[in-house]
């Protein structure tokens, strides 16, 4: 009898040690979000460094979000200075695959314009009635630190507040202009 208590006390203790490593693993996980990846010297994302694939595709779908406001003919579209912009630069670095993102995304090229601001970007409303609330994404900076105090004041208050040096133009959709080579 006293073996049968033994087993089965093994047994709780094994599952509450399994209990601990799992809850461990999620909280690291969840703690992680605030840094989604570190770059790599200067102004290139380092791919390698990446958490995963998934943080590439977010960035990639708000950011064919944000290019859809534009073909939507929404004005002052300043694109706030974090990841976004950062993804953003790096897709017109290759301007073929650039052109191949902004068509299959929206269906024409987005020009990179310049537009300088900061306080409260005037198209957030557009976005959220399009889309819902802003992705967390865009509250990570182009170092790729996630502002968890701007983050939960946009949740509480609906306010955002940003600065920008860009915006987005879209070209004629039936006739997508590349940019030249050496822009």
């Amino acid at each position: 009898m006293k073996q049968v208590h033994k087993l089965i006390l093994f047994r709780i203790f094994k599952l509450i040690c399994v209990f601990f490593v799992i809850y461990g693993i999620l909280k690291r996980n969840i703690l992680s979000k605030k840094m989604y990846f570190n770059l790599r010297g200067g102004n290139k994302l380092n791919n390698t460094m990446i958490k995963n694939d998934l943080f590439m595709e977010k960035a990639e779908k708000e950011l064919g979000r944000y290019f859809e406001l534009a073909v939507d003919g929404v004005e002052n579209l300043g694109m706030p200075d974090n990841i976004l912009d950062k993804v953003w630069h790096e897709k017109l670095e290759n301007p073929e695959e650039y052109l191949k993102f902004c068509n299959n995304t929206v269906g024409c090229y987005i020009e990179h314009g310049q537009l300088m601001g900061e306080g409260e970007p005037s198209w957030i409303k557009n976005y959220e009635d399009k889309f819902g609330k802003l992705d967390p994404i865009w509250f990570t900076n182009d170092k790729g630190s996630f502002n968890e105090g701007a983050y939960n004041s946009y949740i509480n208050t609906g306010k955002v507040k940003m600065s920008w040096n860009c915006n987005a133009i879209p070209l004629d959709e039936k006739d997508p202009v590349a940019p030249p080579k050496n822009k």
